[in-house]
């Protein structure tokens, strides 16, 4: 029996920027992440990134495609999802986190803000892995 919990992510880019959103408060680890959160039992990894983004960041319609990379550990099984956004949509963070726009090509922006906020392991590795293609 696998006992890994599955969490979607979405890759949103916007004029050439990433978002990021820092874990809520008091939700531990500490760090930040690409948004998303938990699939619910019965609904598809497309389902449960939509009702996530509505819930964390209240997003209206996010169009939710393919999966762009996975990620497991013992305890996880991450998908990370191409998502679209309309350019009019605005972020509400309704669990008192953070919301950033990075541009992945400006190293010292991404130092900065990692530095302050360190990216969390697996979406560390996804991000080496969007850097290097």
């Amino acid at each position: 029996m696998d006992l890994r919990l599955t969490i979607v992510a979405a890759v949103i880019r916007r004029e050439g920027k990433l978002l990021l959103t820092s874990r809520p408060e008091g939700k531990p680890p500490y760090g930040l992440e690409f948004p998303g959160g938990k699939v619910e039992p019965g609904e598809t990894l497309q389902r449960a990134l939509a009702r996530e983004l509505g819930e964390e960041l209240g997003m209206r319609a996010p169009l939710v495609l393919d999966p762009m990379c996975r990620t497991r550990t013992d305890k996880l099984d991450i998908w990370f999802m191409r998502t679209l956004i309309s350019p009019e949509e605005t972020l509400v963070c309704r669990e008192g986190q953070r919301a950033f726009w990075i541009d992945p090509e400006n190293r010292e922006e991404t130092e900065r803000l990692f530095s302050e906020i360190p990216l969390l392991p697996n979406d560390l590795l996804f991000w080496k892995f969007l850097r290097s293609g």
